[in-house]
């Protein structure tokens, strides 16, 4: 015998879950910036492309940058971790930790913010749904 939870439960409980999933992503990010404090200009030395094809036989590129900076009067080159769609960067300093250089902060804050946008509203619906029914 299954459980029904409907379709209010299954948005309630996506939403549920996004949203913290959401807040989680933004706690991590806010920590992670705080802990790489140092400011350092870079020049980008290197751009590695990677092709992804999709189950539908689509592909996609997403370009990695090999940072070049000085921290704590020592020189790095750090790949990042973070695929863009082109080789077009705005910022001019990248964020590393002071304790450990080699660790860069990459701004992705987007992405909890995403996941908790998708969250409430998916929980709305969820009692919208129930309001509009009456399943309490």
């Amino acid at each position: 015998m299954g459980v029904n939870i409907g379709l209010d439960g299954a948005f309630l409980m996506v939403g549920i879950i996004f949203t913290i999933t959401g807040v989680g992503l933004s706690v991590k990010f806010k920590h992670d910036k705080m802990r790489c404090s140092l400011e350092v200009p870079f020049e980008i030395v290197k751009w590695t492309c990677r092709k992804h094809r999709d189950s539908d036989g689509h592909t996609s590129k997403h370009y990695y940058a090999t940072y070049r900076y000085v921290a704590n009067g020592m020189e790095y080159i750090v790949k990042s971790t973070i695929g863009r769609s082109s080789r077009h960067v705005k910022q001019t300093t990248l964020r590393v930790n002071p304790d450990n250089p080699r660790e860069i902060y990459e701004n992705i804050d987007w992405l909890g913010y995403l996941f908790t946008g998708l969250g409430v509203v998916l929980t709305l619906v969820g009692v919208a749904i129930k309001i509009q029914f009456n399943w309490w």
